[in-house]
């Protein structure tokens, strides 16, 4: 599949890889010839979120712990004293095909590039980057390469070296979930791989729902609506849970629906409970799946490898992307249902109300009738929420969670697994001996690298100091003691608002 250009935020001009170089056809293409090259590192400042240039150190992304959508980092480019002619025309690039910048841009199996232009010596253009998740647990580094092209035809190139943090850990499931396809008379899912992605999705959701000790359901003790193989919405009918569990059962099963559409909704049958007293979340869910395909009868794409996220937007003039639909549906199975009470209440309201949701959002997310997070998009990712796939500003490609759908599952009654807040992972530190080399490094995850640390209250031991940027302390103790201080943890996302603080203690023999 070729890469897709994305029109629908301005005009750009379109991008063509051309011997190696990405080049703007607004600029007649004879002049390359003859322009000038100057050397790398010229023709372009790049600044962070915090305002701070970005040549030295790079740009950090993160890949948060589970499957969901990453930050976006905030960067502003700004052109260098040594462009002397504009308009300037500025091509980026990278060749991570899980990278994608936002809107206008393109994107592909060689990886995204996006073209801006710098109108004049002030200009200031803000641009988005991130990656798409994967199940890897290792960083990465690689490079954004970029070729500002004055007007005349003299040529600036260069590249900013990228540093991927992967904080994915792979941890076992704490909620625990069961895919079911008994009720599937179509036949749809007798295919292996297609059942491999529906558990996957499955997985991928409870993974950021923490154990609530739920009581056991015993086989024939749930009754879940299930859809005849031509579907009649008229003719659903309970049918009892033909296995035993603990968690939360997904039923699958295949269907064609005159509308050629999937559909997902909470059992409206029973409610969990734990340790004998009942809570607000439905024990089943059913997930419909047109076997035709989404909104269409083109068939069903059936993507297995994360670099190849982009090649189907999931609109309904195209063959849809099966993870993205069923993660889509069972997301209404697990709560954006009005079988929910809290959802039911939310929709009523027109928002989901919660505190942290306000602290994180700046407004209580709106939800409409067809339980649908209405026009939100996630604060971190930039990437529309739950039910609004279509309305953001990057590059369209597989649905994935956003924090912000995880946040409303909190409201609906879930306990959560907080993969993505801003963290001190370190606990203790060695103990040291006087007028000996010390070293310890603080290690913190979540939020928005780079990490800046700090010393909130308190002191560290005579003789050490803390690097503000790579939280390395280090030094010569000159005195023995207990030495107590508070760390503060401050992150590098635009919001400014992920700073937590920890306790801790270093003793000097």
């Amino acid at each position: 599949m070729k890469a897709r250009l994305y029109l629908r935020v301005a005009p750009w001009p379109f991008l063509f890889v051309c011997a190696g170089f990405i080049l703007d056809p607004g600029i007649p293409q004879g002049l390359f010839a003859q322009s000038t090259v100057y050397p790398p590192g010229q023709g372009i400042a790049i600044l962070d979120a915090s305002g701070n240039p970005l040549d030295a150190r790079g740009i950090a992304l993160v890949d948060w712990d589970g499957y969901i959508a990453n930050p976006a980092v905030k960067l502003t480019l700004s052109p260098s004293p040594d462009i002397q002619r504009f308009p300037a025309t500025v091509a980026l690039l990278t060749p991570d095909p899980r990278m994608y910048f936002d809107l206008p841009s393109l994107i592909g199996g060689s990886g995204p590039s996006k073209s801006i232009t710098f109108r004049n010596a002030s200009a200031k253009v803000v641009v988005y980057l991130s990656i798409f998740p994967d199940r890897a647990t290792k960083d990465e580094d690689s490079v954004l390469q970029y070729e500002v092209t004055e007007a005349g035809g003299a040529r600036h190139v260069g590249n900013i070296p990228i540093h991927v943090f992967d904080q994915d850990e792979n941890r076992p499931g704490a909620f625990k979930v069961t895919v079911d396809f008994t009720y599937d008379a179509a036949g749809f899912f007798k295919d292996p791989v297609k059942r491999q992605i529906v558990q996957q999705a499955a997985d991928d959701w409870a993974y950021f729902i923490d154990d609530m000790d739920l009581a056991p359901v015993s086989a024939n003790s749930e009754k879940i609506w299930i859809y005849p193989p031509v579907t009649d919405f008229t003719k659903a009918v309970l049918q009892p849970n033909p296995v035993s569990y603990t968690g939360f059962l997904f039923e699958l099963f295949g269907v064609d629906d005159p509308q050629h559409r999937a559909g997902g909704a909470g059992s409206d049958q029973s409610f969990q409970s734990s340790h004998g007293a009942p809570l607000p979340l439905r024990r089943s869910g059913n997930v419909a799946v047109e076997t035709k395909g989404n909104y269409n009868t083109l068939g069903w794409m059936l993507i297995s490898k994360d670099t190849n996220w982009w090649q189907t937007d999931n609109r309904g003039e195209h063959q849809n992307d099966l993870y993205s639909i069923v993660h889509h549906e069972m997301g209404h199975a697990l709560g954006f249902n009005e079988s929910y009470p809290q959802e039911k209440t939310a929709k009523a309201a027109g928002v989901f109300e919660s505190a942290e949701l306000l602290s994180y959002h700046g407004h209580y997310p709106k939800v409409n009738n067809v339980d649908h997070l209405d026009g939100e998009i996630d604060d971190a990712s930039r990437r529309a929420a739950f039910g609004n796939e279509y309305n953001d500003k990057l590059p369209e490609g597989r649905w994935l969670i956003t924090k912000l759908d995880v946040l409303c599952l909190e409201t609906i009654g879930y306990k959560i697994r907080r993969t993505f807040d801003l963290t001190v992972l370190t606990g203790t530190l060695p103990t040291g001996r006087q007028s000996a080399p010390y070293t310890a490094t603080l290690r913190g995850k979540g939020g928005l690298p780079w990490y800046h640390w700090t010393i909130e209250s308190g002191t560290l031991p005579d003789g050490l100091k803390l690097d503000p940027d790579s939280g390395a302390i280090s030094g010569l103790p000159s005195r023995t003691g207990v030495f107590t201080f508070k760390l503060r943890l401050t992150d590098s996302s635009e919001q400014k608002t992920s700073v937590v603080s920890a306790p801790l203690r270093i003793s000097i023999n």
